[in-house]
């Protein structure tokens, strides 16, 4: 964008899907939402959402104005949209924390948001575990179904997930480009037995005991990294637009003490989107785990300090573009926890932090973005997450057209 002196990239002909992917509209003004009378809309704007959810979908409209919200929103089920008048248009007015809302939890540190986009609470149940080895780029292998398990579906989305060989740590090794001693790949993750990867395929096929998915493998499956097929809850074709979050004025509290001002949440998510999005005072703004295909576009953070402006942890080929990160902040543009073929494109930060987290985050692109620097020279690498979790970085991780501007 000019805005930031990157070239104009050419503009495509052709429509987003979120703008094409639901017909019926629900205003929130007929659930009891008012503006501007300093009365909490958040159980309207609830109303709204539910109904679109029984309806099967739709689009939740919030009109132009100042809207009070001292709950969370929670979007639970697929193609439901909630949709403002746009950033500068429609502003919820966000005085009460998660920890106001919902009671004190660490967590809020780097999860949830006053508007939640999760799926229902449900188990995870296992399909069944890979059998043989398939190299890198594949997208079929066969699956030893478990007893009981209901065969995939064609077009159902499942998750892969890969775990380390704990004495031999070649999956940390593969993840870290085969070049990192084993005393360097962290504690915690040579020893956990939970999952050290995971990504959400769609099926293609499934034939004589062959998945074919959609899209190519960024890791190979081997049998010593007892490689398993997996249902779990997940939410489609969703999306938030066209809001601000204003949120008071406060002092912060300090690194992990944070009370979760925070904007969007998304967790299990597939195929949806955030667009056209301002924070103020945020603590955190749109945290994303275990998700997707998540586009982000169109965002700006300003503001006091922050601790996780953009956060991608366990999340897959998800694109965040057109943003601009002008609060100080610890930790600018995250990936963590495996998170492999993620891009963030086109954006702008002050003393911004290009935090590649630690837990192996892989195949990442951070591309065209101009960083202003003020006075923090340990910017724009400097990383975090917790030292037990290996080196800041795996593999094949891509900085290209970064352009920084001294005073």
């Amino acid at each position: 964008p000019d805005s930031i002196g990157m070239p104009d990239l050419g503009a495509e002909e052709w429509t987003p899907f979120w703008e094409v992917c639901n017909d019926l509209e629900i205003p929130v003004i007929d659930f009891g939402a008012k503006p501007g009378d300093a009365l909490d809309d958040g159980p309207g704007i609830q109303r709204a959402i539910d109904a679109a959810t029984e309806a099967g979908g739709g689009v939740v409209q919030i009109p132009a104005g100042e809207w009070r919200l001292e709950t969370r929103l929670e979007i639970r089920a697929d193609n439901v949209v909630l949709r403002g008048a746009g950033s500068g248009l429609t502003k919820l007015n966000c005085p009460k924390s998660l920890t106001d809302i919902l009671g004190a939890n660490v967590n809020w540190s780097w999860s949830g948001g006053l508007i939640s986009m999760a799926p229902g609470k449900g188990p995870r149940q296992l399909v069944g575990e890979v059998t043989g080895t398939y190299d890198r780029n594949g997208t079929s292998f066969t699956v030893d179904l478990a007893s009981g398990a209901q065969p995939p579906q064609p077009g159902e989305w499942l998750q892969l997930r890969w775990h380390n060989d704990t004495g031999q740590d070649t999956l940390l090794l593969e993840m870290h480009g085969g070049y990192l001693p084993r005393s360097k790949m962290g504690e915690e993750l040579q020893e956990s037995s939970s999952p050290r990867v995971k990504a959400w395929v769609q099926v293609q096929s499934f034939t004589e005991g062959r998945v074919s998915i959609d899209a190519p493998l960024r890791l190979p499956l081997r049998p010593e990294w007892a490689c398993t097929l997996n249902r779990a809850p997940n939410i489609r074709e969703c999306g938030v637009e066209g809001l601000s979050f204003l949120f008071p004025e406060t002092d912060y509290p300090g690194h992990l003490k944070e009370l979760g001002y925070n904007g969007i949440g998304m967790e299990g998510a597939i195929d949806c989107w955030v667009s056209d999005i301002r924070t103020h005072n945020a603590d955190s703004g749109i945290l994303i785990g275990n998700s997707k295909r998540v586009t982000v576009q169109d965002v700006a953070l300003a503001g006091r300090y922050m601790h996780h402006p953009l956060s991608l942890s366990w999340s897959t080929d998800c694109l965040v573009q057109d943003w601009r990160i002008e609060a100080p902040h610890r930790h600018g543009t995250t990936i963590s926890w495996s998170s492999h073929g993620n891009v963030f494109r086109g954006g702008y930060g002050v003393d911004l932090a290009m935090d590649s987290h630690r837990a192996a985050s892989f195949e990442n692109l951070h591309e065209n973005i101009v960083i202003e620097v003020t006075g923090k020279p340990q910017q724009p690498l400097r990383s975090g997450g917790s030292s037990n979790r290996g080196p800041h970085a795996g593999t094949r991780n891509i900085y290209w057209n970064v352009e920084l501007r001294f005073p």
